[in-house]
């Protein structure tokens, strides 16, 4: 075999996977992704440091995931800040006695729910595909509106509170 991918010229067979990784891993020094351990000339299918299994493959050189990390900041940040007002109310009728009113239970729910929804899909792997195939347009409106509706969240529990 003289380049990745080609057919054994002494029987026609085309290479197995592990025959494609020992003739990669034979004259380059690669690091194990998972210890960091110089891979070069290993002829096993595992790294002799970590024992984890390794296989060839492709990535993206520069995999862009900004907008997606936006996109999932500004669900994380509605999701956490109205579960963290829900628990702070949660231990203060805990501690205090007596339950408080409504809103200081209804507001956080109402955003905490949809945005750990939202937060848990768009990082899933059908999510991120889904996510990634959207145009800049689209992709700009969803961290917008998670941005947004978490903006929304401290202007309504704001309001709620002046409002007592």
């Amino acid at each position: 075999m003289d380049s990745l991918g080609a057919k054994n010229p002494d029987n026609g067979i085309p290479p197995t996977d592990s025959d494609l990784r020992r003739q990669y891993l034979a004259e380059r020094d690669v690091s194990c992704p998972g210890c960091g351990y110089n891979l070069r000339g290993l002829a096993a299918g595992a790294c002799p440091e970590c024992n984890q299994d390794l296989e060839l493959g492709i990535k993206l050189a520069s995999p862009r995931i900004g907008r997606l990390v936006a996109a999932l900041t500004g669900l994380a940040v509605g999701a956490g800040g109205s579960g963290a007002v829900l628990a702070i109310q949660v231990a203060l009728t805990i501690f205090w006695g007596g339950w408080g009113p409504i809103g200081f239970f209804l507001i956080p729910v109402l955003w905490a729910i949809p945005h750990g929804v939202c937060l848990v899909w768009l990082s899933s792997r059908p999510g991120r595909i889904w996510f990634r195939a959207r145009t800049g347009r689209v992709q700009g409106a969803v961290i917008t509106a998670s941005w947004t509706a978490s903006a929304g969240f401290v202007l309504a529990f704001t309001w709620y509170l002046l409002a007592l």
